[in-house]
């Protein structure tokens, strides 16, 4: 089984992060989205906020397996202790 590591995402990480989501925006309808994006969309679409913790898995050669976000799942009081997970794994 393939060990991997949970890390927090950093600036570093973004390219090889879009390039997973963009694999996907390629071969699947997960990300909503037809055409592949650069960085600064993929930021946009990510929603990334300090008040959710976002990771990459990396494995024991420190190559990315995925990564992984929490973000908001609604505005409405009612829901301010539920998130929203989304995930993109390699």
């Amino acid at each position: 089984m393939m060990q991997v590591e949970l890390l927090p995402v950093c600036a570093d990480d973004l390219d090889e992060m879009v390039s997973i989501f963009n694999d996907y925006v390629e071969y699947s309808l997960a990300t909503g989205t037809e055409t592949p994006v650069q960085v600064e969309r993929f930021e946009e679409l990510m929603c990334f906020s300090p008040d959710y913790p976002a990771f990459v898995a990396r494995d024991e050669e420190g190559s990315m397996a995925g990564f992984g976000l929490l973000r908001s799942y609604s505005s409405i009081p009612a829901f301010e202790r539920t998130a929203e997970l989304t995930c993109f794994l390699k």
